[in-house]
């Protein structure tokens, strides 16, 4: 699961006067991640009769995934879309929804939502953070560039995964976790640089 957040002071200044607020993502465009927050960002403006405009940074351009809530927090950006798990270290609830098997449903997606908001929450407003609202992500799914008949196959491969649960995942298996930001995961596969 991910989520969008807002610095809290920030959507005080709404009311009056036309506002233009920056919003960061990590994700490609075309992704449906990004499609989301470009779907958000027209609602809210129609919303508010063009009051509040939101412009959509995708792909790494405005902040690096990993440093999106900072950078909100900071007030470099005022709203920015993040995974939850990036954010354990700090607010180790964040990372519940990312035990395997625990989620496998969006019903069982918007369940556990409803448990982890008031716990996000109050993290969130002692750092002048608001969650302005989550989305599931579609089930994970395993890319390999060659067939994979049991976990024996992945023995000295190299693995992107995108939290402590799926480092812990690849590390069982025998591959090698290998940090490869979302943008450039296409690339990576292309070019050969890892295998699964």
């Amino acid at each position: 699961m991910k989520y969008l957040f807002a610095a809290a002071l920030a959507a005080a200044s709404v009311a009056h006067a036309q506002t233009n607020w920056k919003l960061a993502t990590g994700y490609r465009a075309e992704s449906f991640h990004t499609q989301n927050v470009y779907k958000f960002a027209q609602d809210v403006e129609q919303a508010t009769s063009g009051q509040l405009r939101i412009d959509v940074h995708p792909n790494n351009t405005l902040f690096k995934l990993n440093d999106i809530r900072q950078a909100v927090q900071e007030g470099k950006a005022q709203a920015g879309e993040t995974i939850m798990t990036s954010m354990v270290k700090d607010i180790p609830i964040a990372g519940a929804d990312a035990i395997p098997f625990v989620v496998g449903s969006y019903e069982d997606a918007r369940r556990m939502w409803e448990l982890q908001r008031p716990l996000i929450e109050r993290h969130f407003a002692g750092r002048g953070l608001k969650a302005l609202y989550a989305v599931p992500w579609p089930p994970q799914g395993l890319y390999a560039g060659v067939p994979v008949r049991s976990s024996a196959d992945f023995k000295g491969t190299r693995m992107r995964p995108y939290n402590q649960s799926t480092i812990r995942i690849a590390e069982m298996l025998g591959a090698t976790p290998v940090d490869v930001p979302m943008v450039e995961v296409n690339k990576a596969l292309a070019s050969g640089k890892w295998t699964t």
